[in-house]
């Protein structure tokens, strides 16, 4: 106890020592003052920079994708695409349209695969909050307007990769049940024998999410960070590609999980 007690007069001692001989050095030298805080501002700025192009590059490199995979299963494709590119210009930078609107330009002309969907929802699934991921879908909607049946059918399969099946209670955007009944235009059923309506409801039960992720609750940031982007990369679709459809299955279903889990745990630490 005593030593406590020493290390921390130690401390306090050392501390109104260092201050007001820091603030005398600042006071004599204020171009230093102005320098830091120049460094400082220029730093923020590029850290946010960076931001912004990694989230624009993973829009550009992924979205054409989802766009295609809708516009394969319409018999309007050529409306699909010139309304993408109106819409995407209400929401992205003109370099980051081009960027896809060329890349969907190609995905039209050799096709994509059900691979390389799932290989684009999981890589903004896994990137991506629940509110990103939702304005996406938004987005898709206002390309689509007023789907039809098969393009309906497309955006379901799309909201599923994209792991849109997580109640975000307390939050300015729809719940997944609110999200569920504009998008099939009927209530959700807990006992509907519908296979995919039960899929959804799986994932909203109560659950601990760290136990998915096979942590505690004292669990740091770093951890559950660090966790979550190896578990992402275990069950990343390039991994399990060839792995029996059964064990895909598993795979997928498993990532949603993770990716469900993360998103719970992020709101439970708005830091993370």
């Amino acid at each position: 106890m005593d030593l406590i007690f020493f290390v921390l007069l130690l401390f306090i001692g050392i501390i109104f020592t260092i201050i007001p001989r820091l603030f005398a050095f600042i006071y004599s030298h204020p171009w230093i003052a102005l320098a830091l805080i120049a460094i400082g501002i220029a730093a923020s700025a590029t850290s946010k920079q960076r931001k912004k192009t990694a989230f624009d590059r993973l829009i550009a490199d992924n979205l054409p994708f989802l766009i295609s995979f809708i516009a394969a299963h319409s018999d309007r494709k050529r409306d699909i695409v010139l309304n993408a590119k109106s819409t995407l210009q209400e929401h992205f930078e003109a370099v980051t349209v081009r960027r896809i609107m060329m890349l969907l330009k190609k995905c039209d002309e050799s096709g994509v695969s059900d691979s390389e969907v799932k290989h684009a929802c999981f890589n903004l699934a896994s990137q991506l909050g629940y509110n990103s991921r939702y304005q996406l879908y938004d987005i898709l909607q206002q390309i689509l307007g007023t789907p039809t049946h098969d393009e309906q059918a497309a955006l379901q399969r799309i909201a599923v990769l994209l792991n849109l099946t997580y109640t975000n209670t307390g939050n300015a955007y729809q719940s997944f049940y609110d999200f569920f009944n504009s998008f099939t235009g009927g209530a959700y059923s807990d006992y509907s024998g519908n296979s995919q309506q039960q899929q959804y409801r799986s994932q909203n039960i109560d659950y601990d999410p760290y136990k998915v992720l096979d942590l505690t609750k004292d669990a740091s940031n770093d951890e559950i960070k660090k966790t979550y982007r190896r578990l992402c990369k275990q069950y990343h679709p390039d991994k399990t590609a060839g792995l029996p459809e059964n064990e895909r299955a598993e795979a997928e279903k498993k990532i949603r999980e993770i990716i469900a889990a993360y998103d719970k745990i992020k709101q439970e630490r708005p830091g993370l």
